[in-house]
């Protein structure tokens, strides 16, 4: 090999060396939250905390709640701070919405509202477009389950498939999971057919399946057809892919932080001790996010929950875990989130926050930015 060849060599060595991917995760990682707060008066009516509640992502940004107080569905401008509308639900007669457990704005002429076992639709003069009975539709299958929505798994339409993505919840008095059970179906408002999903539960649940509510799956905004779904219990993650009936796993944990609890008389301690993962969530095209809820020391003489901190994760396009951040303590719960125009919004409402106000709905916008 001569002196030229000899150079050459060593410079495709160094080019290859020096991996332009690598240099990406090297430069995102240096990242920090920008974080804005955001005020807004509410009236006599309105709540300083929601656990049901929606957006409406245009230019203005609306936060769309459900009051159980009021029975009515509420829009705050997050640009303006101010109430923008309210919508009062009826109890009784035909248009009658009973309590709402899940709530989706797609667009002024669709907004799914879920009260057990019925999808209502209505538009924003609160003209009720339908309202399918689920559990007259579960007759009709073999497999028997009670949908379920809570602020684990948010209700959510995906207008690709035209179909709303289901939690199946198999109820047991000893709180035991069966691990041969789908976790999600995926009902078709087209047809009103319902489809379970190839999702069970993940391991270490194989050989144990007495977890009380720690067994809830948690469920990503959509899109592009696409959805996150993974157990509170568990960081290991799956992604739904618009035309596929498979689930991709996308993230995958060499070591799950979770306690195996036998006796589901113990939920309280095994819950406080357990971390709990969040949704996944894609922020941007390159980057997602999600929170966990950090296990803590049990005692019985104080409220643990209180006690657990939150941390943000973020994670690049190759789902690489690259950034994490430690949140203020006694400021936020972890259910109280959402991401719309690549930012993420958190409610400030965590029961220790001496900035709680009954006279303001306080939020944070959270941006990552480079340094």
């Amino acid at each position: 090999m001569n002196f030229t060849k000899l150079k050459i060599f060593y410079a495709l060595i160094f080019i290859l060396a020096c991996n332009p991917s690598e240099e990406k995760k090297e430069d995102i990682k240096e990242l920090k939250l920008k974080i804005s707060p955001i005020a807004i008066e509410i009236d006599t009516l309105g709540k300083y905390s929601y656990e049901v509640f929606t957006f409406k992502n245009q230019e203005n940004l609306k936060f769309i709640t459900y009051n159980n107080t009021t029975h009515s569905i509420e829009f705050y401008d997050l640009k303006s701070k101010k109430l923008s509308k309210r919508i009062f639900l009826e109890a009784d007669g035909p248009k009658a919405i009973g309590n709402v457990q899940g709530l989706y704005y797609h667009n002024q002429d669709s907004i799914f509202i879920y009260s057990r076992g019925i999808i209502n639709i209505i538009n924003e003069s609160y003209s009720k477009e339908a309202n399918p009975n689920l559990f007259s539709l579960i007759e009709n299958y073999d497999f028997k389950f009670e949908p379920f929505f809570n602020h684990h798994f948010r209700l959510y339409y995906i207008p690709e498939i035209k179909s709303i993505p289901l939690s199946n919840k198999y109820f047991d008095p000893q709180l035991k999971i069966s691990p041969e059970k789908e976790q999600i179906s995926l009902f078709d408002i087209s047809n009103f057919k319902i489809k379970p999903l190839p999702y069970f539960q993940t391991e270490p649940t194989a050989s144990d399946f007495e977890y009380g509510f720690l067994n809830y799956s948690t469920i990503s905004q959509p899109f592009n057809g696409n959805f996150f779904i993974n157990q509170v219990y568990s960081p290991i993650t799956y992604q739904f892919l618009l035309n596929s009936e498979n689930l991709h796993e996308v993230i995958n944990a060499n070591k799950i932080h979770h306690k195996k609890n036998k006796n589901p008389e113990n939920w309280e301690p095994h819950a406080v001790e357990s971390n709990f993962y969040n949704q996944l969530e894609k922020l941007n095209d390159s980057t997602f996010v999600r929170f966990v809820w950090n296990g803590t020391e049990y005692n019985p003489k104080e409220n643990g929950f209180l006690k657990k901190e939150l941390t943000l994760q973020v994670f690049d396009e190759d789902f690489n875990l690259i950034k994490e951040f430690n949140l203020a303590k006694n400021t936020y719960y972890l259910y109280s989130w959402f991401v719309a125009q690549s930012k993420i919004y958190l409610q400030i409402d965590h029961p220790k926050n001496l900035e709680i106000s009954e006279s303001k709905l306080l939020l944070h916008e959270i941006e990552l930015v480079s340094i």
